[in-house]
This record gives C-alpha cells, sequence and structure tokens, in this order.
C-alpha cells in the first residue's frame, strides 16, 4: 500500500519496555526503526533481536540497522510517500545485506556514534 511518512523521534519505547532508535511512522503504530535496545543506550542492544534481521519477527514494523533506520530519518521528512508492496524482487536498491555480531556484542556495528 501507499502510505505517508507521520512522525519521527529519536528513541521511542516499543513493546515490552523495549526501545527503537530512528524510528519513523509508517501508519498507526507501523515504523521503520532501529533493532529494539533493552534501554535508551546505545550500548544496550538487543543482540538476538539483532541476528534476526532480514527474517519475519517484528510485530508489523519494519527493522534496520541504525545505519539504514537513521538514514531513513534524516532523509526522509513528514509526508513523504512510502509504498510498501509484496514480491519476491526487491526492487532497484535489492535486499539491504548484514553480518550476524557475537552474542556478547551489544551495539550495532553500523552505528556512527559508538567508540570502541
Amino acid at each position: 500500500g501507499t502510505f505517508y511518512m507521520q512522525s519521527q523521534w529519536d528513541w521511542l519505547m516499543l513493546i515490552k519496555g523495549q526501545y527503537g532508535r530512528y524510528c519513523s511512522q509508517i501508519s498507526g503504530d507501523y515504523l521503520f526503526h532501529s533493532v529494539p535496545y533493552n534501554s535508551m543506550d546505545i550500548y544496550d542492544l538487543d543482540t538476538e533481536m539483532y541476528n534476526q534481521l532480514g527474517t519475519l519477527c517484528s510485530h508489523g514494523c519494519i527493522r534496520l540497522t541504525v545505519e539504514d533506520a537513521k538514514w531513513i530519518y534524516d532523509n526522509c521528512s513528514t509526508g513523504v510517500e512510502i509504498t510498501i508492496y509484496n514480491d519476491s524482487n526487491p526492487g532497484p536498491l535489492g535486499k539491504p545485506g548484514f553480518e550476524q555480531i557475537p552474542s556478547d556484542q551489544t551495539w550495532d556495528p553500523t552505528d556512527t556514534d559508538i567508540v570502541e
């Protein structure tokens, strides 16, 4: 369907006490957002959820790496048209890839705010 970006937040409480970074509202409770964090701390990522990127595991939101969620947050303003479709062809940009992280890593490797 076609939707229009409604609101955006740096951090937003999701469900079960978890938080998303760079949240952009598609419609109602459906968002583009980072993988969930256990708190509003960039070093408190839910690693298990990160390693499930690319699978069907959300309650309807589109989970992304911090890098991709921030790109939408920074470049797509309120009112921008969003088209979501179901097709085996991911379109001209393809499906984003990512590498799984170790189970003891609690930060998103694409986050430019991380200091190692």
